[in-house]
């Protein structure tokens, strides 16, 4: 029980800012770590509907929602997943080689090709979301949990690209059986509730889901010989842009069609 604990503290304190007690980085307080990923989306989903019905609430226009929604995100964890965008980003736009493309993974420094994919991200993201409804809101809430979900067996089941790093530590101190099979509950219970709320946005997210983590597994495999825990972070943005995208996508056909 007490492995159960620290591996929930241990994966709260790498992937968030949420205050956690101190425990220490051993194995046997690792193992179920990528069991408890997948709670830090809930909260923070969680967190991003209370500040969707406090701008109801207060009518707040679709820009101060907008705003706050993607802060809060990056409050809650730390910038972390989006420093992975960063390195990814630099790296690909090098066309180097693998291990080229390793070593500017490595590097802390921000490079132009960084920044101005990260300014892109950040006005398509504001953009998308000034353009979803509560129904949308409610389901792009859901895929914080879905991406750490997916993310969280691509750290058990995809090829790392190096043997070291955070990801590389995870992979290697995780019950793999154990998480397996806890991730495949949380995302089986988590369809069927789409499924039953929504056939259509349960399509939508299958959909978005599928043809991303394949994307992801297609660009790390092919230019990086695996996954690092930043191309983790990588995928992890991808995915919480393009679903309120394909959302708002989705509702655009939808209306032109007057389906």
């Amino acid at each position: 029980m007490k492995s159960v604990k620290n591996s929930l503290f241990c994966a709260f304190a790498m992937y968030s800012r949420i205050p956690t007690p101190k425990v220490d980085w051993q194995k046997d307080n690792m193992k179920y770590s990528m069991c408890f990923f997948p709670l830090i989306g809930t909260v923070l989903g969680l967190l991003n509907y209370f500040w969707y019905n406090i701008c109801n609430i207060f009518e707040y226009n679709n820009m101060i929602f907008s705003a706050g929604f993607i802060a809060i995100s990056l409050l809650v964890t730390g910038g972390i997943h989006l420093d992975g965008f960063c390195d990814v980003q630099d790296a690909l736009a090098s066309w180097g080689d693998k291990e080229k493309k390793l070593t500017i993974l490595k590097d802390s420094n921000c490079g132009a090709f960084a920044i101005i994919n990260t300014c892109v991200y950040f006005l398509l993201y504001f953009a998308v979301m000034t353009g979803l409804e509560n129904n949308e809101i409610i389901i792009v809430c859901l895929s914080f949990t879905i991406s750490r979900i997916m993310s969280a067996f691509s750290v058990i089941l995809f090829k790392n690209a190096k043997n070291d790093g955070y990801l590389h530590t995870f992979n290697k101190a995780s019950d793999r059986r154990t998480v397996l099979i806890v991730l495949s509950i949380f995302i089986s219970i988590i369809f069927l509730l789409l499924l039953d709320y929504s056939l259509k946005y349960f399509i939508i997210i299958l959909v978005t889901t599928a043809l991303i983590f394949i994307y992801y597994r297609y660009k790390s495999y092919k230019y990086f010989g695996g996954i690092t825990g930043d191309l983790a972070g990588w995928f992890l943005c991808l995915y919480e842009l393009f679903v309120p995208l394909g959302l708002l996508l989705c509702k655009g056909v939808m209306i032109q069609w007057n389906l």
